[in-house]
């Protein structure tokens, strides 16, 4: 197989991991995440408050069309709106559901601190824009999976990571080839942030999930060429503040 071939075969496999392990709540995005033989949701502060005010949406909705109702989970804990986390606990069965583990997210302290060279961002998520009304038969939600880098006019700060997301150009799609406009990132808010380093141990394991970290909850963008995301330290803070990690 062809380099270029395995690196396409191993970007479905990660795409296929992390959308494996996402859900949609209310319009954002959220992460299933397992600690300490429970189960949680991780998303922003904002999406958890619309999701659980009173008389709005009932169901999270999982990859599979699985719901979760509204009964059925608690939101636990969260940081305030500057830093933007919430922790919602399930309290359902998930049906062998995947989710994230704990080996799976990288604490960076200070994102300032790190070199992101030879290290890509892969965010994944639920953009708003590419959901569509089934002729009445309810709403198809496409999962949206994209790769990009810090954003080196918005240097990283101690809490935040900022990252490339142009408006105002064309990308590449990975399974075509063809040029194509980023959504607008409504609806990636709560989505995970993962650090992929450059691989460089052998072809036939460039594929594995593992060369992937959390390191960051997207929760903002500029409508232009910017993403934002919380440093996922916080999120670690809250699972032991309840006493998950």
């Amino acid at each position: 197989m062809e380099h270029q071939d395995i690196e396409k075969v191993a970007s479905n496999a990660l795409s296929e991991f992390t959308r494996d392990r996402m859900c949609l709540i209310n319009g954002g995005t959220g992460n299933l995440l397992e600690a300490n033989g429970r189960f949680f949701i991780a998303t922003c502060y904002h999406v958890a408050e619309e999701f659980f005010k009173e008389g709005s949406y009932r169901y999270v909705i999982l990859r599979r069309n699985e719901r979760i109702k509204k009964n059925d989970l608690k939101l636990l804990t969260y940081k305030d709106k500057e830093i933007d986390v919430a922790l919602i606990e399930v309290h359902a069965t998930l049906s062998g559901y995947p989710t994230y583990k704990l080996n799976n997210i990288e604490v960076i302290e200070i994102f300032d601190m790190e070199k992101f060279d030879k290290t890509n961002i892969v965010v994944s998520g639920n953009p708003d824009e590419l959901s569509k009304n089934k002729h009445g038969l309810g709403i198809l939600y496409t999962p949206f999976i994209f790769t990009t880098l810090p954003e080196a006019s918005k240097l990283p700060c101690s809490d935040f990571l900022y990252c490339k997301y142009p408006m105002a150009r064309d990308v590449i799609e990975n399974q075509s080839g063809r040029r194509m406009k980023l959504p607008t990132a409504g609806g990636l808010s709560g989505a995970f942030m993962l650090k992929q380093r450059e691989f460089a141990g052998p072809k036939e394991q460039i594929w594995t999930p593992d060369i992937m970290k959390v390191v960051a909850i997207q929760h903002r963008w500029d409508k232009e060429s910017y993403i934002k995301g919380t440093n996922i330290k916080y999120l670690i803070q809250l699972l032991k503040e309840c006493g998950a990690a």
